[in-house]
């Protein structure tokens, strides 16, 4: 479970977190995306916790070009190990090939996307949170997490940083500014942000941030792994 104000799809075993199931989802997320979803549509098959299938295609799209669409994955989920069966690659360059545009990539998705949104702070029912939020623009600040950023309650980063960092992920670390001004490229973001921060501040909105993309990733983890702990262990953990 991602969020602590969303109903829960399964029961929590005794003993079992489920944070491991983000885990392990988190390295085969292209898969999921580039495949299994896509064949769900094709089989009409629901998806698993649930009695329909909850990532449908577009109706205008038909199932032979959806078909069309998946080949080109079915292809790199293969190549690699034609290629190391005919002799082609060895098993260390098959087992890489096959790896990181599954793997590699699934794990970059993740970290990419997720920590901007799956975080305790960037909950509705936080403190200043969403459900508390006056217009729409504030409630999708507080739905968002920023990191490596040099103003606001938190942002200490350089100007080079923020830079390099909005480069590699495409915007993705200033979230909140791209929610509240979706229309304004990521390329403006690191001239904009401080004066978008003082704004936020005049105006009441505290933005939600953390100090880097490995900061970022760690608060996630631990805010899904607090969130789908048993509840034996959180009571526990609330007590101490």
């Amino acid at each position: 479970m991602l969020s602590s104000t969303q109903p829960r799809v399964q029961p929590l075993k005794p003993g079992f977190n489920h944070g491991w199931t983000f885990v392990w989802k988190a390295f085969l997320t292209t898969i999921g995306t580039s495949l299994l979803q896509p064949m769900r549509t094709l089989l009409e098959s629901a998806t698993p916790n649930y009695e329909v299938n909850v990532t449908p295609v577009p109706a205008a799209v038909s199932k032979p070009q959806l078909l069309l669409s998946v080949l080109p994955s079915f292809f790199v989920l293969l190549y690699p190990l034609v290629g190391a069966a005919g002799g082609a690659f060895s098993l260390p360059q098959a087992a890489f090939l096959w790896a990181w545009p599954w793997v590699g990539m699934s794990l970059i998705f993740t970290c990419m996307t997720q920590v901007s949104h799956v975080q305790a702070a960037t909950q509705p029912d936080a403190p200043g949170g969403g459900a508390s939020a006056t217009c729409w623009t504030s409630r999708q600040i507080a739905a968002s997490l920023d990191y490596s950023v040099p103003a606001g309650p938190t942002g200490r980063a350089s100007p080079l940083e923020m830079s390099v960092v909005t480069a590699l992920s495409a915007g993705l670390n200033v979230q909140s500014l791209h929610h509240a001004m979706p229309s304004v490229g990521c390329a403006h973001f690191p001239r904009l942000y401080a004066e978008y921060a003082a704004i936020c501040d005049r105006h009441g909105v505290r933005l939600r941030q953390s100090d880097n993309a490995a900061t970022a990733v760690g608060e996630m983890l631990r805010y899904v792994f607090d969130n789908n702990a048993p509840e034996a262990a959180r009571a526990d953990r609330t007590a101490g």
